[in-house]
């Protein structure tokens, strides 16, 4: 476990370093005029990579934050910690919980960024065979269907 250097809940930290790098890669974003919500995400969960030395490409965190970024803003973070903290210590995650809210971020998409996220997502999905992202064994049967066929329109369309 990463943790053995820690005191105190090691679910707590995840909380605590998830939003203090979000916040550190947001503020660096709207500094130099970049998409703050997407690096925010991207810095999070990249950093928590990092420090588990787990490498991944970019296409693949970019798209590993998709229902993040469609999440409402006050769910955003908490809601990625949940899904770190799963890699970690799975026995501390109420995967139905997490599944709900992921399904919930794809059913509401309300805002441009999350429309812009869901289409990233859509364009992207036929590269991700075998990337690994869990959250997408979550999604409920009528997101997976409504995914896959966006995903053939896409292609229709090019």
């Amino acid at each position: 476990m990463v943790f053995g250097f820690l005191k105190g809940n090691p679910r707590e930290a995840i909380f605590k370093a998830t939003q203090a790098s979000y916040d550190k890669h947001y503020n660096l974003a709207r500094k130099q005029g970049i998409e703050p919500i997407q690096m925010g995400l991207f810095g999070a969960l990249g950093s928590r990579y990092k420090l588990r030395r787990v490498f991944k490409n970019d296409l693949i965190h970019m798209v590993e934050i998709v229902p993040f970024v469609m999440m409402k803003e006050e769910d955003r973070v908490a809601a990625l910690a949940l899904y770190l903290l799963w890699f970690e210590m799975p026995q501390e995650v109420d995967e139905s919980a997490l599944s709900r809210w992921i399904n919930e971020a794809f059913r509401d998409r309300e805002d441009e960024n999350a429309e812009d996220a869901y289409q990233f997502l859509v364009q992207s999905l036929p590269a991700l065979q075998g990337s690994g992202i869990l959250w997408l064994t979550w999604l409920n049967d009528v997101n997976t269907k409504r995914l896959a066929q966006d995903s053939l329109d896409a292609m229709d369309r090019k």
